[in-house]
């Protein structure tokens, strides 16, 4: 789909209409909120840094409590080339706390015994502040990231909207 987009659509329309903004309109089909690789995204991020199936993110940024008019920005690669952790990054932001231990994600108990499973409060964001992943992905920065395909379409300087899930065909 990206690739159509890219190579076709864009190209077809900046061509019909040169030096106009196109308005791409699309179903709200899962794949069209797909994210890019690099996309900030707490559950890419392992407690500690690096690991298997982590992978590289772009910068995120945020604001200090004390000084909520500067945006800092945050590297999420290491010197030494792994991807920083859940504690590492909420630490920088002042986020990591200093009296209580925070769990990397919220579980509760599963349907047979000794199961555990997401707590749909912390994956649906309800509480914000049970564990690490739920923690980060309340910030600002997590939450602003679009998916792939919107951020194609605006970097080429046009405009895109999704219709409502179950909209009439």
């Amino acid at each position: 789909m990206l690739k159509q987009l890219t190579e076709k659509a864009i190209p077809a329309f900046e061509t019909s209409f040169p030096g106009c903004q196109g308005l791409f309109a699309f179903d709200n089909a899962k794949n069209h909120q797909k994210y890019a690789s690099d996309t900030l995204q707490s559950g890419n991020l392992n407690l500690t840094p690096g690991g298997k199936n982590t992978l590289p993110m772009r910068d995120g940024w945020f604001k200090k409590a004390g000084n909520p008019v500067t945006i800092h920005t945050q590297c999420m690669i290491l010197h030494d080339g792994h991807v920083k952790g859940l504690k590492i990054v909420l630490e920088e932001r002042g986020l990591w706390p200093t009296n209580r231990k925070l769990l990397t994600q919220c579980t509760i108990p599963g349907d047979t015994p000794g199961q555990r499973k997401p707590n749909p409060a912390c994956k649906y964001g309800s509480n914000t502040d049970c564990c690490a992943h739920a923690l980060l992905s309340s910030q600002l920065d997590f939450q602003a990231q679009k998916g792939e395909l919107q951020e194609t379409l605006e970097a080429a300087g046009h405009m895109v909207i999704f219709y409502p899930s179950f909209h009439y065909e």
